[in-house]
C-alpha cells in the first residue's frame, strides 16, 4: 500500500456507485490511506481498496494506522464520541469565537454561538473547515484554513 499518497488517485469502493472507481486520496496515516472522496458521485468515505466480498486485508491495516488520537485527528477521522477524548487537557478560555470572516488552523479550539466548543479536525477547501462539536462535526465556513 505504498504507492498513495494525499491528493492521488486510487481505486477505492464507493459506498454510494456501489463499484470501485477512482477516487482521490484525502486522508492518510503514516503510507496507508484512509480516506477517499469518489471522483464520480463526489462523496468522502472511507477508503476501501475492493469490494466489500473481498476487502479483509486492507481494513485490518486501516484499523492499526488509526489506534492513536493523532494519527485519527490527523487524518480527519474522528467522530463524535472522541469529543471528550480530543478535548481532554485542552483550556477552553483559549477557544476563538467563531466567525465566517475568521481564518483557523487544524487543532483551534472554536467556540460557536448555537453549537458550543469544539475543535478544528479538518480543513475541507480553502474556505472551509469541519469542527467537532460535542453533539457531532459541522462543516462551517470561513475566510481562510491553513
Amino acid at each position: 500500500m505504498g504507492r498513495f499518497s494525499v491528493g492521488g488517485n486510487a481505486d477505492s469502493w464507493c459506498t454510494k456507485c456501489k463499484l470501485v472507481l477512482a477516487h482521490t486520496v484525502v486522508a492518510m496515516v503514516e503510507k496507508v490511506p484512509v480516506k477517499a472522496q469518489c471522483n464520480t458521485c463526489g462523496s468522502t468515505h472511507k477508503f476501501r481498496s475492493d469490494s466489500p466480498k473481498s476487502r479483509a486485508t486492507g481494513s485490518k491495516e486501516i484499523k492499526e494506522a488509526l489506534r492513536s488520537k493523532s494519527k485519527r485527528l490527523s487524518a480527519g477521522m474522528v467522530k463524535a464520541n472522541h469529543y471528550q477524548e480530543l478535548m481532554a487537557g485542552r483550556d477552553p478560555s483559549t477557544a476563538k469565537t467563531y466567525s465566517p470572516k475568521s481564518t483557523f488552523e487544524k487543532g483551534d479550539l472554536v467556540r460557536h454561538v448555537k453549537f458550543g466548543l469544539g475543535l478544528v479536525t479538518v480543513l475541507k477547501d480553502h474556505n472551509k473547515i469541519e469542527i467537532l462539536f460535542e453533539e457531532g462535526a459541522k462543516v462551517l465556513v470561513c475566510a481562510g484554513a491553513s
